[in-house]
């Protein structure tokens, strides 16, 4: 008994749908490896950069206090009474200089020729 033959429409609607869900699939597939996979990658660098900024500051924190104990307790002799604002003006003035600093660099940006 011979096999039925496949018209040459019934095979071009066959191959339709499953061409279209391949197509679908590229499509997809394209989408992430463009979109989500790089914004995953950027993702990680945002969270090192967001936790990088937190310990510099916590830092600088510390180095603030540390300065101001020094300060106090170096210099306790010298600046007591109503002088005992001097050594908090002169941290104020330091991390003034740090952040100046700080935004001066992030104006020029990475690609700056300045140095």
């Amino acid at each position: 008994m011979a096999l039925p033959r496949k018209t040459e429409k019934s095979e071009k609607d066959e191959g339709l749908p499953s061409e279209f869900k391949e197509l679908i699939d590229l499509i997809v597939t394209y989408a992430k490896q463009q979109t989500i996979d790089p914004l995953k990658a950027l993702g990680r660098w945002v969270g090192l950069g967001v936790a990088g900024a937190f310990l510099v500051g916590l830092g600088f924190l510390l180095l603030a206090v540390a300065l101001l104990r020094l300060l106090q307790t170096e210099l306790h002799r010298q600046l007591s009474g109503n002088l005992s604002w001097i050594p908090y003006l002169a941290v104020v003035v330091f991390l003034a200089i740090v952040i100046a600093m700080t935004l001066r660099q992030i104006s020029r940006g990475p690609g700056s020729k300045e140095h």
